[in-house]
């Protein structure tokens, strides 16, 4: 079954975080309408000193 694939996946998917080095992060949510919602992520922490 393609579903336990895609459950057993997803168990394993940790959220990005910044200090991984990404410039942005993003939400990506499903609309319910066939399409995609996507907002900024959380702000980027503020810089060491400032």
């Amino acid at each position: 079954m393609p579903e336990v694939g895609l459950f057993a996946t997803l168990a394993r998917l940790e959220p990005l975080d910044w200090t991984e080095g990404f410039d942005a992060l993003y939400e990506v949510e499903f609309d319910g309408a066939g399409g995609f919602v996507v907002r900024p992520g959380p702000g980027r922490p503020a810089a060491p000193g400032g």
